[in-house]
């Protein structure tokens, strides 16, 4: 698992893990996407990949390859 700021991270880092051939998907709260982000429970926004991929995946988030 790793956090980010935004869903827009979030969505980029699901994108280059699945190029890469991670399956990854994100659990943003769906207000953050939303009109009104502010009704938010929490503003950080995880990526989450299986257990057996998470070394991997911390690699390719880590050098963005």
């Amino acid at each position: 698992m790793a956090e980010f700021g935004s869903v827009f991270e979030a969505d980029a880092a699901v994108a280059l893990l699945q190029s890469c051939g991670i399956p990854a998907l994100s659990s943003a709260d769906p207000a953050l996407r939303s009109p009104a982000p502010c009704m938010a429970s929490d503003r950080s926004c995880e990526v989450l990949v299986k257990y057996y991929d998470a070394n991997r995946a911390a690699e390719v988030l880590a050098t963005g390859q």
